[in-house]
Parts: C-alpha cells; structure tokens; sequence
C-alpha cells in the first residue's frame, strides 16, 4: 500500500468494508464459498479486502498515534490489525 494519508486511508477502509458487503450479499452459508469456483473466488476477495483493512489500519496507527484509541479501546484494534 503506497503512503496514503489519514483521510485516504480511511475512505480505503470504508470502500472495502462496502465491497464486502456486496460480495456476501449472495452468500447464505459457508458452504456457499464452497460449491464452485465462483465461490471460492469471491471468499478469497473477501479475505484480501479484510487483510488489507488490517493493513491500512496498521498505517493509520503508525502515522496518527492515539487516533484508533480515540474511537474505540486499543483491544478492539489490536483484534483487527492481527488480520493483516
């Protein structure tokens, strides 16, 4: 992810957080993911998106200190960075 700043980083992480929304739309259950290539094309989209949310939080953390922690407790972050 090349440098990108605080308010790109975070329109970055609500584009992918709406694409993953679209992408489960027609999900159902796991084995949905499961039954065709189709499926596991679009979970493997969905895992990218979440590891690159991590990663982009990951760069909000490093260049903005305290500004996670300022919207919700380090534990939920430290949860979510883990992803990346």
């Amino acid at each position: 992810m090349h440098k990108m700043s605080l308010f790109e980083l975070l329109e970055f992480v609500l584009e992918s957080i709406k694409v993953i929304q679209k992408r489960f739309l027609s999900i159902d259950t796991s084995d949905d993911f499961l039954k065709d290539d189709n499926g596991l094309e679009k979970l493997d989209s969905i895992i990218m998106r979440i590891q690159t949310i991590g990663e982009a939080l990951k760069n909000i953390d490093k260049h903005k200190k305290g500004f996670l922690e300022s919207v919700a407790p380090s534990e939920y972050w430290s949860n979510i960075r883990l992803l990346a």
